[in-house]
């Protein structure tokens, strides 16, 4: 079975470091506790629906987010599995990238108390003057 690669730049602005992630295509024997399709816990601006699924040798999300009059399709990105430590089989998150033109998104999940957090971090390139911002999203399991 041929091993894709997947690269992600996580950039953090605010002390100017650029993290590199090298993701091989896994296949934990367990998937990950966030597999599966969750939605907004409480009414606020973020994510309001996730879905997080293994196609095959693939692990993709869906994201919509909260926009005005109605949610925005995010669309289906590739998920980059995270293990606890390099060489550990535990995988305990997940990182994805969206780029919306505006604006790139970058989202890492995991789950605490049995929600999905999505903590996402944004970063403006189309020079409105918005400020770039981290937030934290929680989800609760959807019966979609």
């Amino acid at each position: 079975m041929k091993k894709g690669v997947l690269w992600l730049v996580l950039v953090t602005v605010s002390v100017g470091m650029v993290i590199v992630i090298r993701a091989h295509d896994q296949k934990p024997a367990a998937g990950p506790a966030f597999v599966g399709d969750w939605r907004k816990a409480q009414p606020n601006e973020g994510l309001t629906v996730v879905k997080i699924s293994n196609q095959g040798n693939r692990w993709v999300v869906h994201v919509w987010g909260a926009c005005t009059p109605r949610d925005c399709d995010w669309g289906e990105q590739p998920l980059a599995l995270l293990a606890i430590a390099p060489g550990s089989t535990t995988i305990d998150r997940g990182l994805a990238v969206w780029d919306h033109g505006f604006a790139t998104s970058y989202v890492n999940f995991s789950v605490a108390d049995g929600k999905l957090l999505g903590e996402i971090i944004e970063v403006y390139k189309d020079k409105s003057g918005r400020t770039n911002f981290h937030a934290v999203t929680r989800l609760v399991r959807s019966g979609f």
